[in-house]
């Protein structure tokens, strides 16, 4: 990373993606995005493991782009979003491994369950956008079991194989802004 980068840090929504995939009868894939959400970075470049990454997400904000799916992704079948209405992540720890990736270890939560999981993230560098803002770029992915989180809904199909999978990829690929102070 370059010089002069420690401090606290916005994910900037208008270059911000937030991404998941999961596999629809075991033989295509359906991608989602969240649109609301806040994260908050702590960057110490100078001592890496005393980084911290914070970020909550509006958990009826997922769209597939199919308004039937959405509304049963949404449904105490999936996400269940009126009685848990944000996911959240709480990094517990992050380290580089080389000059550009990095592991972050932390605490998601997802329908009110909350387990540790590993994002791998790639560092894309620090730069000044035209405005004078201080930027940071990265991609964030992580894998996890939907069933961990208590989010089990399926339906078997003629072939045997289900309706959806229980691996579902995670891929955030963020630019952060530099801000003044935590939150």
């Amino acid at each position: 990373m370059t010089n002069d980068i420690n401090g606290y840090y916005k994910l900037d929504p208008d270059h911000t993606s937030i991404n998941f995939t999961a596999r629809h009868a075991m033989i295509s894939r359906v991608h989602g995005t969240f649109q609301e959400w806040d994260a908050t970075l702590y960057i110490n470049d100078d001592s890496p493991e005393a980084s911290t990454i914070s970020a909550t997400i509006d958990a009826s904000s997922l769209t597939t782009r199919q308004p039937q799916r959405d509304a049963h992704l949404r449904s105490p079948d999936f996400l269940d979003v009126r009685e848990h209405p944000t996911l959240t992540f709480d990094s517990t720890s992050v380290a580089f491994q080389g000059s550009d990736t990095l592991y972050v270890t932390g605490d998601l939560t997802i329908k009110g369950t909350t387990r540790e999981v590993l994002f791998n993230v790639a560092v894309f560098g620090a730069e000044r956008d035209q405005f004078g803002n201080s930027r940071v770029g990265f991609e964030a992915t992580c894998d996890i079991n939907r069933k961990d989180f208590g989010v089990e809904w399926n339906t078997v199909l003629d072939s045997g194989n289900v309706l959806v999978s229980e691996e579902i990829h995670i891929v955030v690929d963020g630019s952060a802004l530099r801000c003044d102070e935590e939150g």
